[in-house]
Formats: C-alpha cells, sequence, structure tokens
C-alpha cells in the first residue's frame, strides 16, 4: 500500500519538473518569435 503511494508521488514529481521544463521553454520561445529574423540569429548564441 505504502508503496503504491511512493511510486505516486514519484510520477507527480517526474510531471511536475516536466511541467517546469516545458514552462522555461515556453518562456525562452516567447520573446524570440517577436523579434524580426534578423534579430534571432543575434540573440541565439546568448540563448
Amino acid at each position: 500500500m505504502q508503496e503504491r503511494i511512493f511510486m505516486k508521488e514519484k510520477k507527480n514529481g517526474q510531471l511536475k519538473r516536466k511541467n517546469r521544463i516545458q514552462e522555461e521553454n515556453n518562456k525562452n520561445k516567447r520573446p524570440i518569435t517577436s523579434y524580426p529574423p534578423k534579430p534571432l540569429r543575434l540573440f541565439i548564441p546568448f540563448s
């Protein structure tokens, strides 16, 4: 019984981490898409 709860907690932790990574990616993508293509090339090395 306790083992099952532990597995559930572990899965939830992994999902939260995945969601956080996706949120970070979305945050990083959002400003880039608002720039025209030329500055995009300049900003890629910094990100």
